[in-house]
Order: structure tokens, then C-alpha cells, then sequence
């Protein structure tokens, strides 16, 4: 969460993110919290858009789903945040950054996962190659 936040503020100074994750991940504030320690400013989905997450999640990527399969879901919650300020997503689920892979998705991202693996380099002393 703390690599996330860095993150954001690092690649995308004075942007708004839209954080996706799963209705629990939302609700116990732990992406919310890392970001306002960090001053990044953030929008969480409504509950129409937590569904739709919800739905590419659990019915989409985790079922197997083709990708045609969760689209319109996809690109409608982003297009919600996008039309409410969002600059960049947050792809707080494993799930995510497989969308948004396999939808190949244009709005800049920052997948959590990447961002704690690059961490976990330069603090064993190594440098990330880009």
C-alpha cells in the first residue's frame, strides 16, 4: 500500500486516482489511508461501479471469462471516475491488472503488485530496470 501510494505520487504528481479493488479492500480504507499519508488525491467508485468491479472480478478474470465478457463493466466504471476527475487507476485487486491487460486499456495505471515487487528490489539494494 505504502509502495502504491509513493508511486502515485512519484508518476503522477497533482493527479487524481480512481482506486479499484474489491467492495472488503474499499471498505476497511486501506488503499484511503496510504494515499492521504502520501497527499495524493483519490476517488473511490460508487456502489453501482464496486458491483461492476465486483463482476469483472468474480464472474470475469477469476471465472475465465473472455475479456468481451466483462468490457462493458470495465469501461463504464472507468469512463464514471474518468467524467468524475480521475487521471489514473489503481488496480487494487490481483484481478485487475489482467483486465486491464487483456481489455488493453488506454488510462495510465499503477498495478500494486508491480509496485511491491519493484519495492521489495530496492530494498534489498538493487535497482529496478525500467
Amino acid at each position: 500500500l505504502e509502495a502504491t501510494a509513493k508511486a502515485c505520487r512519484v508518476q503522477f504528481p497533482g493527479k487524481t486516482a480512481a482506486v479499484l479493488a474489491t467492495r472488503g479492500t474499499l471498505a476497511v480504507g486501506l488503499y484511503q489511508d496510504a494515499l492521504a499519508a502520501e497527499q495524493v488525491p483519490f476517488l473511490i467508485p460508487g456502489v453501482q461501479d464496486q458491483d461492476a468491479l465486483m463482476r469483472v472480478i468474480y464472474d470475469g478474470v477469476k471465472a475465465g471469462a473472455a475479456p468481451d465478457a466483462y468490457r462493458a463493466d470495465m469501461t463504464a466504471v472507468m469512463r464514471r471516475l474518468s467524467a468524475q476527475g480521475a487521471d489514473y487507476l489503481i488496480l487494487g485487486c490481483t484481478e485487475l491488472p489482467l483486465a486491464y491487460q487483456a481489455l488493453n486499456l488506454s488510462i495510465p495505471a499503477i498495478d500494486p503488485t508491480a509496485e511491491l515487487a519493484k519495492a521489495a528490489i530496492r530494498f534489498s539494494g538493487y535497482q529496478v530496470k525500467q
